[in-house]
């Protein structure tokens, strides 16, 4: 009988803390679907985007980028004349993406999109910067890998 109370205290226990747990985890969402701009390398993004400028050459762009050493952003070169800069993976959280475009060796078009999408256009994002002709995502979304 001692035996059996034991196991079912700890069973208890166990129960408040995942429920406490689970509790914790909604209020996190709560607070980033309200304050999600403020997270870990969005504020790094929207640096990115303010430094980053249209007819920059790609050379000129990641001196900008490489200069400021950036804590939580990283930079993903694709073999389709662009770059993805990315914030760290979260969990439950809409991460954000830079895609910066380059056509003839110079910056076209710099935008910020949500992972999952690269048509979705995030709350409080700033306009796209682009030329009329530049080409548009998809063509970068396909060799975006973690």
């Amino acid at each position: 009988m001692v035996r059996f109370r034991r196991w079912a205290l700890i069973f208890l226990v166990g129960g408040i803390f995942f429920a406490l747990l689970g509790l914790g985890l909604r209020v996190y969402s709560v607070i980033v679907i309200f304050f999600g701009w403020n997270l870990a390398g969005d504020d790094e993004i929207l640096d990115v985007y303010k430094v980053l400028e249209i007819d920059q050459t790609q050379e000129q762009a990641k001196t900008v980028f490489a200069a400021r050493a950036y804590k939580y952003l990283k930079l993903i070169e694709t073999p389709e004349n662009g770059w993805m800069i990315r914030t760290p993976i979260r969990f439950d959280v809409k991460n954000l993406l830079l895609f910066v475009t380059f056509e003839n060796g110079t910056v076209c078009a710099v935008r910020i999109r949500y992972q999952d999408s690269s048509n979705a256009f995030p709350i409080n994002a700033p306009p796209d910067k682009e030329t009329p002709d530049c080409p548009p995502n998809e063509k970068l979304v396909i060799h975006w890998k973690y």
